[in-house]
């Protein structure tokens, strides 16, 4: 039975460690081992150090690229300033003047082109085409600033010149207040709108204006007076009249106590009698030089002095600098005058002959001179003429003075126009066309005295009218009316022709006028085929003056519509009422005389002989003809309208002519 040990002799035997036998075990069993070991760790080192190296590089690469990114960016930033810096130098180059709006966008494209170009090479070329976009975005909404710039230069621009209309308009006012409220009125609608100020401001700014003018002109009025109690208490009144209403109630109680200061001051101070000498010496120079001025303003004119205004200006510039000159004027007023009588045709031709004389012959500044002179004279003259005829004559002493006459009802004008007629007829001389006898604002006295008379009565007093003035005064007179009542002026122009059943074709064109008025009419306006358009194609070719061929399609038009009105329109009735009929000869159309039909101006035409013509011969195409065999060839030949029942004849490729070169008229009754 196996014997459980109990522990005897533990402790007692130790264990001895074996030995090897190192001849038997190779030396590589120890150090190979460990070698491999020192190889494997070795190996894992470098493996380490490869990805530390990398992982540094890496990291520098990181490294350089950031800086390269915080170069683009700082570089970028610094485009970006510049290009800030360059809009702003160049708006406030555009605001200054120093830099033209119309060169602004060019020199802000140069110089941010400038220093883009500069800039971006210094930018890492990888980061250029961002750097690129983002700098070309920029000067793009820069380009915009500079945009408003301009705009803004443009606006302070418009502002400095409606500035120099207002100083100078402030400067007008004092000679000329309409003008002058006119010229402002004009600039601030034609301007204003473009200053950049709001209606507000211009109104404000308009308003100003007004209250500086009125204000200056009553202090300037004020001090010009203030050595003169008469004047003073001149200006004192005009400060209550409406053209200094805007004057600020307070200035105005300021002006007002000047004004008493300047009186009492004139009354008690010892130099007052010396102060008022001084200031009436001024007065007689300004007098004289006003006077010198308006009497030579006339006498360039070639227009008459009288012998009152002679003696007047002569003693009104006595002893002053203007009586030499003067007196040097008169003797070169003779010339002018004789010149300027003469009709507007015999003074173009007058002129035309002296330049041509200058131009062949030579000239001088004393010839310029001369032609200068006559020049002024004629253009005075046409002007003068054009706007007031029989003025104008009686001004260059063609007629003696305008003959009076009484424009409170028609039989008082006819019963006194009958000196006038013959004023007419000499303005016509000068002019060569037909004058009205009546001045403008008499023509408009009676066209508002006419036009309250219903339709008939009216009608009636036109052919009165129009049958004491004649024809051509009485066309003359219609024009003058027709700017401001165009079927009245037709109306008197139309001489008091009359209807085949007795009435006056006139009442047909007012009535219709009257009726387009109240809307009593359908009024047609078709372009191919309304009433203007169907008139003007029967019409046609009828009167060669394309400014009396309107007012005949008018008048047929009004007459239609008058017709209408009385319920039986017709418009080739009204076609014929108011040209007298139309007719066509050689492929063209005439108009009749009134009250003629074709048969009988056909007899008419036929019946003429070479004593109706009052000339022996006639000249055709350049070759003479006598007027019997000119008679027998009439035939079918063209006519044109020369004035109602007159007509110039078309053959040979221009008009027949009398031997002295004026086109033969046929006179048809």
């Amino acid at each position: 039975m196996a014997k459980i040990p109990r522990g005897e002799g533990f402790g007692e035997v130790v264990a001895r460690p074996a030995r090897y036998n190192e001849s038997q075990m190779p030396r590589a069993a120890f150090g190979e081992p460990i070698a491999g070991a020192m190889t494997q760790v070795g190996g894992q080192m470098v493996d380490q150090e490869r990805l530390e190296a990398r992982r540094a590089a890496a990291e520098a690469k990181a490294t350089a690229e950031a800086a390269e990114r915080a170069k683009a960016a700082s570089e970028l930033q610094t485009i970006e300033t510049d290009l800030d810096v360059i809009s702003d130098e160049v708006a406030e180059g555009i605001s200054n003047g120093t830099i033209p709006k119309t060169d602004a966008q060019e020199e802000f494209k140069r110089r941010t082109q400038e220093r883009i170009t500069a800039g971006l090479g210094n930018i890492p070329l990888a980061h250029q085409p961002i750097a690129q976009a983002s700098v070309n975005n920029r000067a793009t909404r820069l380009s915009r600033t500079i945009s408003k710039a301009v705009t803004q230069r443009d606006q302070q621009d418009v502002r400095a010149g409606l500035q120099q209309q207002l100083e100078h308009a402030q400067r007008l006012y004092m000679t000329d207040p309409a003008a002058a409220d006119q010229i402002v009125s004009q600039s601030m609608e034609a301007l204003g709108p473009f200053s950049g100020m709001n209606p507000a401001e211009l109104q404000k700014a308009q308003q100003g204006w007004r209250e500086s003018t009125r204000l200056n002109k009553a202090q300037t009025l004020m001090t010009a007076a203030r050595r003169d109690n008469k004047a003073l208490a001149q200006v004192e009144a005009l400060l209550a009249t409406d053209e200094f209403a805007d004057i600020d109630p307070g200035r105005r109680a300021t002006l007002l106590g000047q004004i008493e200061g300047f009186k009492v001051s004139n009354i008690q101070r010892a130099e007052a009698e010396a102060r008022r000498r001084q200031a009436e010496q001024e007065r007689v120079l300004r007098k004289a030089e006003a006077q010198f001025n308006a009497a030579q303003s006339i006498m360039t004119q070639g227009k008459v002095l009288s012998p009152e205004y002679i003696e007047q200006v002569t003693r009104d510039v006595a002893g002053t600098p203007y009586a030499a000159a003067l007196r040097e004027s008169l003797t070169q007023a003779p010339a002018r005058t004789a010149f300027g009588v003469q009709p507007l045709a015999v003074q173009r031709q007058a002129l035309d002959a002296a330049r041509s004389q200058l131009n062949t012959q030579g000239t001088s500044p004393e010839l310029e001179k001369k032609v200068a002179d006559l020049q002024k004279v004629y253009d005075a003259a046409v002007k003068d003429y054009a706007d007031e005829p029989l003025r104008a004559a009686a001004e260059r002493g063609v007629i003696q003075q305008i003959a009076p006459i009484n424009t409170q009802s028609v039989a008082g004008l006819v019963q006194t126009v009958g000196a006038r007629i013959e004023q007419a007829a000499l303005a016509q001389q000068q002019t060569g066309a037909p004058v009205s006898p009546l001045l403008r604002e008499e023509a408009e006295q009676v066209g508002r005295m006419i036009n309250i008379l219903p339709v008939e009565q009216r009608s009636t007093a036109i052919a009165q009218l129009a049958q004491t003035l004649g024809p051509q005064q009485a066309a003359a007179l219609g024009r003058q009316l027709a700017p401001k009542d165009k079927a009245l002026g037709i109306a008197i122009g139309m001489a008091g022709a009359k209807t085949t059943a007795g009435r006056y074709t006139s009442e047909l064109v007012l009535r219709g006028a009257q009726a387009m008025r109240d809307k009593s009419v359908q009024i047609d306006n078709r372009a191919m085929t309304g009433v203007r358009a169907r008139v003007a194609e029967e019409i046609g070719n009828a009167y060669p003056n394309q400014e009396l061929r309107e007012t005949m399609i008018e008048a047929a038009v009004l007459a239609q519509y008058g017709l209408e009105a009385e319920g039986s329109g017709d418009l080739s009735r009204a076609v014929r009422l108011v040209t007298g009929g139309i007719v066509e000869r050689g492929g063209s159309k005439v108009p009749l005389p009134y009250g003629m039909n074709a048969e009988t101006f056909d007899q008419r035409l036929r019946s003429l002989t070479p004593m109706d013509l009052r000339t022996a011969q006639v000249v055709v195409a350049g070759q003479k003809l006598s007027t019997y065999d000119f008679l027998q060839q009439l035939g079918d030949a063209p006519l044109i309208h020369a004035g109602q029942g007159r007509y110039a004849v078309q053959a040979g490729g221009g008009l027949v002519q009398r031997p002295d070169g004026k086109p033969l008229i046929l006179e048809i009754r």
